[in-house]
């Protein structure tokens, strides 16, 4: 059927049609950038390659294990799952506050550096200027990752227009891990809804 966005969705650019895509094998030659939600209840890893010969993102794999692994548990499959590949970057956590996780992931061989912008609304501007350009594909088993991307949306008043408020927004760990991370790569300038809806 259509695929039909929700009033007030965050992500209103982002079109499964274009940009949710078969997997394939992942060359060992591209660049492999991880992103970390924190959380010892919730914890949540999003691992996407980038082709270096045109630039263009796929989010490859979803980590969300639930409760009960330690850092260095969580450490060494991170170690497994990229085995072989070039790990380039690594992001994750908020900026005030969880210092200390990334540390201890350091100390098991895993160092996880914070975002470049200390700012949660700039964080996913950055995502929807990606996201506007399409420069950012998403393997269709990602299910976890789809279910929130198309269904993030922005509070709605009594008038049923989107306020600036996300709904849920801390139960969106995949989504947290993909602001994290993808907020460190500019897109060009990018017009359109976004552009008011989430301040740029």
């Amino acid at each position: 059927g259509r695929y039909l966005r929700p009033a007030g969705l965050v992500f209103d650019c982002f079109d499964p049609a274009v940009d949710v895509i078969d997997r394939f094998e992942i060359p060992k030659s591209w660049l492999i950038h991880s992103m970390h939600d924190f959380g010892s209840a919730n914890p949540a890893a999003l691992f996407t390659a980038q082709d270096p010969a045109t630039g263009q993102f796929y989010h490859w794999l979803e980590y969300l294990p639930g409760a009960g692994r330690s850092v260095h548990e969580h450490s060494e499959q991170f170690k497994e799952i990229t085995k072989g590949y070039n790990v380039v970057s690594r992001y994750g956590g908020n900026w005030t506050t969880e210092d200390e996780i990334r540390q201890a992931y350091a100390a098991h061989g895993w160092p996880i550096s914070k975002p470049k912008h200390k700012d949660v609304q700039l964080q996913y501007q950055m995502v929807y200027g990606m996201n506007a350009l399409h420069k950012i594909k998403v393997f269709r088993d990602l299910h976890h990752f789809i279910d929130q991307k198309t269904s993030f949306s922005y509070e709605l008043d009594e008038q049923y227009q989107p306020t600036d408020k996300y709904e849920d927004a801390g139960r969106q760990h995949l989504l947290a891990c993909e602001r994290y991370g993808m907020s460190n790569f500019t897109p060009e300038t990018v017009a359109g809804r976004g552009t008011n809806a989430i301040g740029m």
